[in-house]
Formats: C-alpha cells, structure tokens, sequence
C-alpha cells in the first residue's frame, strides 16, 4: 500500500469538510486520527 504523505491527506480531507460540510467533522476527526497512529508506528 502507497502511504502519501499526511500533508496530502490533510489537504484531502480539508477539500472533503468543503465540499460535505460541517456534518464531515466527526469522521475527519477519526479519519486524521488514524492517519497520525499510522504515522508513530
């Protein structure tokens, strides 16, 4: 699997809270969570 880099993924789910809305927060919120624990192992 090809891990980018968490600045592209900030910058993805930044576009997904644009385009979906306030509704998007909680599943960000786990979505960068899981990217930060991945990015400690």
């Amino acid at each position: 699997m090809d891990l980018h880099q968490p600045a592209e993924i900030l910058d993805a789910l930044n576009i997904a809270m644009v385009v979906g809305g306030s509704i998007t927060i909680p599943h960000i919120r786990e979505a960068w969570g899981t990217v930060v624990q991945l990015t400690e192992e």
